[in-house]
């Protein structure tokens, strides 16, 4: 059984010789072609990652010299220093159909439309993925909007009548 550090290692080559999303699509494809995806829906959310380097300080501009492509984000009270792991999984089976890496200080939003495949019947979403620009194209190609919506002031939330 390979320990955490061959697994670190084995995983830090493949990205750095670009093969992990070589991989990942390949597998992706396989399960294509042997009908695992339902395509009811696409659910599009993130979760954090922490990095597993030291922090630097909290300042401006300051980066990890081990980790660069770290990032530093609040969730509550408490700071995160790592990633943003973006994921879209098949409604019905929970397979990732597309998953994107990014510094912890990008929005959810940024990578939401990258994470779309298009050829799902519907987008279910939470409020930070809302935007009118990603409703709009998602009813031009015919997709379901579940996106949740944000609270605005004065106004009172939408029915989830739709679709």
């Amino acid at each position: 059984m390979p320990d955490a550090t061959t697994l670190s290692c084995f995983r830090i080559e493949l990205a750095e010789a670009g093969l992990a999303e070589m991989v990942f699509d390949a597998l992706n494809r396989r399960l294509e072609q042997g009908g695992l995806f339902i395509k009811a829906g696409t659910m599009i959310d993130a979760t954090l990652v922490e990095a597993d380097v030291k922090r630097p300080p909290m300042r401006e501009g300051e980066v990890s010299e081990r980790d660069p492509a770290t990032g530093f984000t609040r969730r509550g009270q408490r700071s995160l220093f790592g990633y943003k792991a973006h994921l879209a999984v098949d409604q019905g089976t929970d397979l990732i159909r597309k998953a994107i890496l990014t510094s912890a200080n990008i929005g959810e939003s940024t990578a939401a439309d990258a994470l779309i495949c298009g050829d799902e019947a519907a987008v279910l979403a939470d409020k930070a993925d809302e935007s009118m620009t990603r409703r709009e194209a998602l009813a031009a190609i015919g997709i379901v909007d579940r996106i949740m919506h944000r609270r605005q002031a004065g106004k009172r939330q939408p029915n989830c009548t739709n679709g």
